[in-house]
């Protein structure tokens, strides 16, 4: 992996999560950065807590991938 100073991490993390579908990247904003329960954010959003966790588990996943190929050095 390139070695990358704070901003650029950032920016690269914030491309990723905006390039998710919306409903993905609602399920990691509020559980993983504001830390809401699954059922919380089920509950408001008129899904499952488990509809949220694979959601978010999905998300995670494709941001992992894309950050792979955009920092994989050439």
């Amino acid at each position: 992996m390139i070695e990358l100073d704070r901003s650029e991490y950032r920016r690269h993390l914030s491309q990723a999560l905006q390039r998710l579908s919306r409903q993905e990247r609602i399920a990691l904003e509020e559980v993983i950065l504001k830390g809401q329960s699954l059922r919380h954010v089920g509950n408001r959003t008129g899904v499952s807590a488990m509809t949220i966790q694979r959601r978010a588990k999905r998300g995670l996943a494709q941001m992992r991938q894309q950050l792979t190929v955009q920092l994989e050095p050439a």
